[in-house]
C-alpha cells in the first residue's frame, strides 16, 4: 500500500494470497512503477476487493483518503509493466477516476477478474484518462479482457489500446467501452475474444 510517495519503484516482488488488494498506489502516489512481479490469488477474504493492482481511489473514497470529496486522488503516470497477474477475484488492474497518463504494458493475465464480485469481471478496468494499454496478453476472465467506464463526468476518456492479445477464455469483448463518446482508441489484431475485438468502432484493425 503506497500512501503518497512519488517515484516509487516496486520490482521483482511476489504478492499472493492476500485478503483483499495486492498492490495499491493511493493518496497521490505518482510516477511510480511496478514491474517484473508476480501478483496472484487476491481477494481470498473479501472477493469484492480483490484487485491485483489498484491505481488511485474511487470517488466515494476521496473524502476519507484525500480529506475532501472534491479532491481527487491523482495517483498519476503509474507504469505497470512485465508482471504476471493471475487469479484475482476482481480486476487484474483497476484504474480509478481522477488518475491520468499511466502505461500498462507487457503484462500476462491469467484468470484475472474471474468472480464478477463488485463488477470486477475483466483483466483491466479503465476509469481514468489518457492511459496507454499495449502489448499485454492472457487468457481467462469472467467477461471482457479490457473495459472502459465513466464513473464521473469527464473521466474514462481518451484511452488507447494497441497490440494486446487474447489467447482464449474471454467470453465478452477484448475491449468493451461504455460509450463511443469516450474517445477510446483501439488498434489491434483480430481478437480471439468470443464477442470480438470491441463493442465500439475500431480506430484501426491490423491484419
Amino acid at each position: 500500500m503506497l500512501d503518497g510517495p512519488n517515484h516509487a519503484l516496486i520490482s521483482g516482488v511476489d504478492v499472493g494470497k492476500t485478503g483483499t488488494v495486492g498492490v495499491h498506489f493511493s493518496t497521490g502516489s505518482s510516477d511510480g512503477i511496478i514491474e517484473n512481479s508476480h501478483i496472484y490469488d487476491t481477494g481470498t477474504v473479501t472477493p469484492d476487493y480483490g484487485e491485483g493492482v489498484y491505481l488511485g481511489s474511487a470517488k466515494s473514497n476521496w473524502s476519507k483518503i484525500m480529506g475532501s470529496s472534491r479532491v481527487m486522488d491523482q495517483s498519476d503516470r503509474i507504469i505497470v509493466r512485465n508482471n504476471q497477474i493471475s487469479n484475482t477475484s476482481t480486476e487484474g488492474i483497476d484504474i480509478k477516476e481522477g488518475t491520468t497518463g499511466g502505461l500498462i504494458t507487457g503484462n500476462l493475465f491469467t484468470n484475472a477478474g474471474y468472480s464478477g464480485a463488485n463488477y470486477g469481471d475483466s483483466w483491466v478496468d479503465v476509469k481514468g484518462n489518457a492511459y496507454t494499454i499495449t502489448g499485454n496478453s492472457g487468457s481467462g476472465t469472467k467477461t471482457d479482457a479490457f473495459q472502459v467506464h465513466s464513473q464521473l463526468d469527464g473521466w474514462g476518456m481518451d484511452n488507447t489500446f494497441a497490440e494486446n492479445t487474447v489467447h482464449g477464455g474471454v467470453p465478452g469483448s477484448e475491449v468493451w467501452s461504455e460509450s463511443p463518446s469516450l474517445g477510446t482508441v483501439i488498434s489491434s489484431k483480430v481478437s480471439k475474444a468470443r464477442s470480438g475485438l470491441s463493442n465500439v468502432p475500431v480506430t484501426e484493425q491490423l491484419r
